[in-house]
């Protein structure tokens, strides 16, 4: 699905892709987009809507002023034209290798918000980690419940039910992941007695040391420091989502269980999260004739 938008004239386009004529663009909420890009002259932007958005979503975007943000500067823009179906998209995602460095990395196993970090990479939505509170965190059974979202939008922070009725889901927790959380939660106890304030299981997971919500912004900066730190090439925390799907299915997991893990539709992974390798291309090519050939 595919919606197209156009800016004011005279923006200035952030190059630092190596690439100024091409721009990389993002929603709040972010989950409206999968992709974006758009050619300097005209300053028209081509973006792929996540297909799994509501339909009151959908008609938001196509219907009202939606703001856009890339990199250092933002913008306001509106949509000019009725969605186009049956579009391709290409995302990117880190090969297990690429994962398993960022996962294992000193920076990111030291790192006081590691439960975090580690729900991002099974692939929750950003909106979700920062979104999750204490009591829907069951650390004696394992389980976690997505049952809320926060997200920026025109530079505040709103929370709410997640983006579907699919991403409302609770989630058997890796033991990795129940380990960071119940180490998390015994930090941000004695943080909480520290400051002389109240511990509540209503308090978010994803604060500061002193307590305050984490800004879904700072969070993704945080993300790329540590990124850039463990020496691995850039893709977005969405893209770690991405990753997720993928190696979920390259390891012959099914693909409506994937989807019930991620919070999505089976159809989504298969059309969006797939990639072909260009292994594998090879060899189809060869195996085609190949008994002809011997």
């Amino acid at each position: 699905i595919v919606s197209r938008f156009s800016a004011p004239t005279g923006q200035k386009l952030d190059d630092r892709w190596g690439d100024p004529t091409q721009l990389k663009v993002s929603a709040t909420p972010p989950e409206f987009i999968v992709e974006g890009s758009g050619a300097q002259q005209g300053l028209t932007r081509t973006l792929t809507l996540n297909p799994d958005i509501t339909d009151a979503d959908r008609e938001t975007l196509k219907n009202n002023t939606v703001d856009f943000v890339s990199f250092s500067y933002y913008m306001s823009v509106a949509a000019t034209a009725e969605p186009e179906h049956n579009a391709e998209v290409a995302v990117r995602s880190w090969t297990l290798a690429e994962a398993e460095r960022f996962r294992d990395s000193e920076s990111v196993r030291d790192h006081r918000l590691l439960a975090c970090l580690l729900l991002s990479c099974y692939g929750m939505r950003r909106s979700e980690v920062l979104g999750l509170r204490w009591r829907a965190v069951n650390l004696d059974t394992g389980m976690l419940a997505v049952l809320r979202g926060r997200v920026s939008v025109g530079g505040e922070v709103v929370e709410g039910k997640p983006k579907s009725r699919r991403s409302e889901r609770e989630l058997p927790l890796p033991a990795d992941v129940t380990e960071a959380l119940r180490s998390l939660k015994t930090h941000q106890r004695a943080e909480a007695l520290a400051l002389g304030v109240g511990w509540s299981d209503d308090r978010l997971v994803a604060v500061q040391e002193d307590g305050t919500p984490l800004h879904p912004d700072r969070y993704t900066d945080e993300f790329h420091r540590l990124r850039e730190r463990a020496g691995l090439r850039r893709i977005t925390l969405h893209e770690l989502r991405h990753t997720s799907v993928s190696l979920m299915l390259d390891r012959g997991i099914p693909v409506h269980i994937v989807a019930a893990w991620h919070g999505h539709s089976p159809e989504v992974a298969y059309r969006i999260y797939t990639h072909v390798k260009p292994t594998e291309l090879r060899a189809a090519g060869a195996a085609l004739f190949e008994r002809a050939a011997q």
